[in-house]
């Protein structure tokens, strides 16, 4: 088999991919399929233009998907990193539906509840306002979901003011008694959340946890935008 054909036959493979992950993404939400349909229309045009007409097109549609597939990887691979012993410790939100958390905030919650049962003197700081439809606050959401697993309330602090992740730590620096921290969220968010406390004057590391399997290729794609705009606004 030529290389062109290998070529062309793993570009087919991740674009069909692709394909079925914009079909499933519409079983998630309209924006989101439509965003990944989108970004399958793009990769066909590209393909077909490298094709037919110029061979470059290809190439670069290879290395585009090349880029994302390591960035992607670094983001999973290096987010998590603790060099510290942390007292202090960052819990984010994460979207309630409806009132309820979802799989992805319980995970994150897990991790946290995990971390402060092997480190007696940590105080968790739960993040999160309301956002949304919802009448309750992640962070109030949140600390119910740990005192009902028997965690002393004492060791809690709420921040219940704020809607994304920015906000989130700016508001949560209010209540550190220095700036070494350590920031728990998923395993894809993680890495840009180190980011954001760093700017925000924070020596933050980091505890990625768990999250649903078939959501982390859409997160990622966003986390890639969000860490694009924080290296761009320096």
């Amino acid at each position: 088999m030529k290389k062109d054909h290998i070529l062309d036959f793993i570009i087919i493979l991740i674009v069909g991919l692709h394909l079925f992950y914009a079909i499933f993404m519409f079983t998630q939400s309209l924006l989101y399929g439509a965003i990944w349909l989108t970004i399958f229309l793009i990769e066909v045009l590209i393909y077909f233009i490298g094709l037919k007409k110029i061979k470059f097109f290809k190439y670069f549609l290879v290395f585009i998907l090349l880029l994302q597939f390591i960035a992607s990887g670094v983001i999973m691979i290096t987010g998590t990193k603790i060099k510290n012993d942390n007292k202090q410790v960052l819990v984010l939100g994460y979207a309630l539906d409806n009132d309820q958390m979802t799989e992805t905030l319980k995970m994150r919650l897990d991790k946290a509840y995990s971390y402060a049962n092997e480190h007696k003197d940590s105080t968790l700081i739960l993040c999160g306002g309301i956002t949304g439809n919802n009448s309750l606050s992640e962070a109030e959401v949140m600390e119910k979901y740990l005192l009902d697993k028997g965690f002393d309330s004492s060791r809690i602090i709420l921040e219940d003011k704020s809607t994304d992740t920015i906000e989130n730590i700016v508001n949560a620096s209010n209540y550190l008694e220095d700036n070494k921290v350590l920031v728990i969220s998923s395993n894809y968010h993680v890495f840009r959340a180190r980011m954001i406390c760093n700017k925000a004057g924070l020596e933050a590391d980091g505890l990625g946890s768990k999250a649903p399997l078939l959501l982390i290729p859409n997160q990622l794609l966003f986390e890639k935008i969000g860490i694009f705009g924080l290296m761009i606004n320096k």
